[in-house]
């Protein structure tokens, strides 16, 4: 795995995210949560250490999954949580780690890279 530093910051993450949006279920006919589990689980056993969620992923059924998988094994000591905030810059959820990255401009440049 490739990790890249992300500029103006001190974060140091995998060059490959890993998107949830389909993991919430919702708009894709549902998923199944054991499945979802194992495919966090071992993205991050591979080295992925970012992931990218939001509230409005399966209306927050995404988060739940996600945080169902990192509970084991302690992966998620070794992650960041990518999150979103809305047009005005207010978080969409409240802050639950200082393991996140809510800045979409930041990730954003993250992702020109």
């Amino acid at each position: 795995m490739e990790y890249t530093q992300i500029p103006g910051t001190d974060l140091k993450v995998s060059r490959i995210a890993l998107g949830t949006w389909a993991i919430g279920g919702w708009m894709w006919g549902g998923t199944d949560d054991a499945q979802s589990i194992r495919t966090i689980q071992s993205a991050v056993d591979r080295g992925i250490t970012l992931i990218d969620t939001a509230p409005v992923y399966g209306f927050g059924r995404s988060e739940e999954i996600v945080g169902k998988a990192l509970a084991e094994g302690g992966r998620r000591k070794r992650v960041y949580i990518a999150t979103h905030r809305d047009r005005h810059g207010n978080e969409l959820v409240p802050v639950r780690s200082e393991r996140r990255i809510t800045d979409l401009d930041v990730f954003g440049r993250l992702l020109k890279r």
